[in-house]
């Protein structure tokens, strides 16, 4: 089975009644999971989660297996040049699917929103944060992949149109940095989304024709030419790499969809 590979890290007790930074190393696959290691991290750098992950997926020999990165979306993670995701990528030698929490990215727009709206505040959730997440669709569907690009395509349509300019500029300007459902990999995972109607999944399923971006981002950054009116204008050969993630022989099976 083809495993994504997530890690995190936690302030955790340890002896003396003092804490310890670790970075807990998990893999996923076909629904179950497995917890590989929950080493100390002395630094909080890209290269040291690394490291971490990597030294943990070789001891359990399963690094030809991981075919998908899931995170946060820190810089640390992200960075294109330190981040961990590229050295993991660098050192296993090939392009894997990055899966960004939706949680994270959610928490990221709504604090910067609450943060102009209310002001900044010294604690960490305020009642009223915590109150609307709960009453908030987006929020309660972030655990649902196949769900996040048409979600963030509707969610960037909404703001659009909110009447509180400011508010809806703050949210726009928050999300628009963190689109990487839209990108040509993630967007693939809208086939299997059963609100999107069968002639949108079709035209998907001609556009795995259209070649790869030269310039291909893990994120999209939208502009005024960027079409948003549907999932598909954002597939490309590129989107059958998200196969892999699912199935081994991936790439096989989706030529069936051509």
């Amino acid at each position: 089975e083809p495993l994504l590979l997530h890690w995190d890290g936690k302030l955790l007790p340890d002896v003396q009644n003092t804490t310890a930074s670790r970075i807990a190393i998990v893999v996923t696959f076909n629904g179950q999971e497995k917890l590989l290691g929950v080493p100390k991290k002395e630094r909080e750098t890209g290269e040291a989660q690394a490291e971490a992950c990597l030294e943990a997926i070789k001891s359990w020999n399963v690094e030809k297996l991981v075919k998908g990165l899931v995170f946060d979306t820190t810089a640390s993670n992200t960075g294109l040049h330190r981040g961990a995701c590229v050295r993991i990528e660098d050192e296993l030698e090939q392009e894997l699917v990055w899966i960004a929490c939706r949680h994270h990215v959610l928490e990221i727009m709504l604090s910067d929103v609450f943060s102009l709206i209310c002001g900044s505040t010294g604690s960490p959730e305020t009642i009223l944060f915590k109150r609307f997440k709960k009453q908030w669709r987006f929020w309660h569907e972030a655990p649902m992949a196949v769900r996040a690009p048409f979600n963030d395509l509707q969610l960037m349509k909404v703001l659009k149109e909110y009447p509180h300019e400011k508010v809806a500029h703050a949210a726009q300007a928050a999300i628009s940095r963190h689109l990487w459902y839209l990108s040509e990999h993630l967007i693939g995972l809208s086939l299997f989304d059963d609100r999107i109607d069968t002639e949108t999944k079709k035209n998907m399923v001609q556009n795995f024709q259209c070649p790869k971006k030269q310039d291909f981002s893990r994120r999209i950054v939208l502009s005024d030419e960027t079409p948003i009116s549907n999932v598909a204008s954002f597939v490309t050969e590129r989107t059958l790499d998200i196969f892999d993630v699912l199935t081994l022989d991936g790439k096989e099976r989706a030529q069936l969809f051509l």
